[in-house]
């Protein structure tokens, strides 16, 4: 109510002084002792005081209260008020100035506007680093875990290619959407593979990796990535020698299988990593391989 008296009073005073010259830059100083255009220049420079100073300190109280992404976009837009205040304080003390017989006009033309435009840039970055910064986060987030999930996705490329289990790679795509496809591709490969899940060499696994960490969610990546490594090499065998039936593969029935045919998707990550790491890895896969070359001979 009280601005939109202030804008009814600007109205009003400028409809009732006359301005004869057009001055573009130094109204405010030109015309500062003009009846009722230097009330009509109070009423709008103290309007636009008042509600930079209103939003830039609701804005910094707000931000006090609440973190993150809408914290500094709270931040951000309080310092662009304060900018869009010196504004008005600049173009006041040159109007102030002009009353008392002094000349600040290059205060007005030249400070307020480099105020002016720095709180405009400002404000409209704090509007929006609440809507960009989350997405920004989920951004950088999948990037992170797709760059995460290489060494699973290489450990399965044999065959996510043999079996044709991968879609054709996305281009031009968001990460977002790419982490999806590394995933899917996983999935897709895990579950041909669960027939070929050793729950012996998970639990063996499982219970040395317990005795070396703290972390039970390391320590059940550590067992199912030995159970993938091993499981890949023993399909490969499986498939290269086209066995109708095979030995080591488990009937769907049987009660030794692992109670998860596969890995849950926030495990997947830490999986990749102890494929790079964990020396109980490599060592599942020199077992396998010392077991395949055994029955070729």
């Amino acid at each position: 109510m009280a601005y939109a008296i202030i804008l009814v009073g600007i109205a009003v005073t400028f409809a009732l002084g006359r301005t004869p010259v057009e001055r573009r830059t130094d109204l405010d100083t030109y015309y500062a002792t003009t009846p009722f255009i230097a009330e009509m220049i109070v009423l709008y420079l103290a309007g636009h005081l008042a509600a930079v100073s209103v939003t830039a300190v609701s804005a910094l109280r707000w931000a006090r209260q609440v973190h993150g992404w809408l914290r500094a976009g709270l931040i951000t837009l309080g310092v662009g008020s304060l900018c869009g205040a010196g504004y008005s304080v600049t173009k006041f003390a040159a109007v102030i100035a002009r009353w008392s017989g002094r000349d600040w006009t290059q205060l007005g033309t030249t400070v307020s506007p480099v105020a002016a435009g720095l709180g405009a840039v400002l404000t409209v970055v704090g509007v929006l680093i609440p809507l960009t910064g989350p997405r920004l986060t989920q951004w950088r987030q999948a990037r992170r875990t797709y760059a995460g999930l290489e060494p699973l996705e290489h450990e399965l490329a044999e065959l996510l290619t043999r079996r044709a289990l991968r879609l054709p790679r996305p281009r031009w795509s968001s990460p977002a959407t790419r982490l999806v496809w590394r995933q899917t591709s996983i999935h897709n490969a895990l579950g041909h593979l669960d027939a070929f899940f050793d729950q012996a060499l998970y639990e063996r696994t499982l219970e040395t990796a317990a005795r070396t960490t703290s972390d039970p969610e390391q320590a059940e990546a550590t067992a199912w990535a030995a159970v993938v490594a091993a499981a890949v090499a023993e399909e490969r065998r499986h498939d290269a020698e086209e066995q109708d039936a095979d030995p080591h593969l488990a009937p769907a029935d049987d009660p030794d299988r692992l109670p998860d045919r596969a890995p849950g998707t926030a495990l997947l990550v830490p999986i990749a990593d102890a494929l790079t790491r964990s020396p109980l890895v490599a060592a599942a896969r020199v077992r396998t391989g010392t077991t395949e070359g055994s029955t070729r001979a």
